[in-house]
C-alpha cells in the first residue's frame, strides 16, 4: 500500500483502527483468529499471523468494523472525490462480449 494513499485516506478520514502492515504479522488490538483446513482430513490450523500481504491489494489493510463502515460512508458521502469523479464512478456500463460459450455480459 502506498504511503499517499495512506496519508490521504487513512488519516484523513480518522481510521484510527485501520492499519496497513505490510509484511508484519502482529495485528494490533483485539481481532478474532484465523483458522484453516489444509486438507480434508487434517486439524485445523491457526493462521492469524499470517502476513496479509500474501493477498495482495486484498489482504495488504486491516480494519475494524467501524472503519469499514466509515470508508464507503465517507467515498459516497463526497469527502474523497470530487462531484464529477464520483459521478463518474457510480455511472453503471453495461457490455456485451463473445465468448467462446456465447454473449456474456459484464458492468
Amino acid at each position: 500500500m502506498t504511503k499517499p494513499f495512506v496519508a490521504t485516506v487513512v488519516l484523513q478520514l480518522g481510521l484510527h483502527r485501520t492499519s496497513v502492515p505490510g509484511d508484519d504479522t502482529a495485528i494490533i488490538g483485539p481481532h478474532p483468529r484465523g483458522s484453516v483446513r489444509l486438507g480434508a482430513c487434517a486439524p485445523l490450523g491457526d493462521i492469524t499471523a499470517i502476513t496479509p500481504s500474501v493477498a495482495g491489494a486484498s489482504g495488504e489493510m486491516i480494519s475494524s468494523t467501524g472503519d469499514v463502515n466509515r470508508f464507503p460512508a465517507a467515498l459516497l458521502g463526497g469527502r474523497l472525490l470530487r462531484p464529477a469523479q464520483l459521478r463518474k464512478m457510480m455511472r453503471t456500463t453495461v457490455r456485451t462480449a463473445l465468448c467462446a460459450g456465447g454473449p456474456s455480459r459484464s458492468w
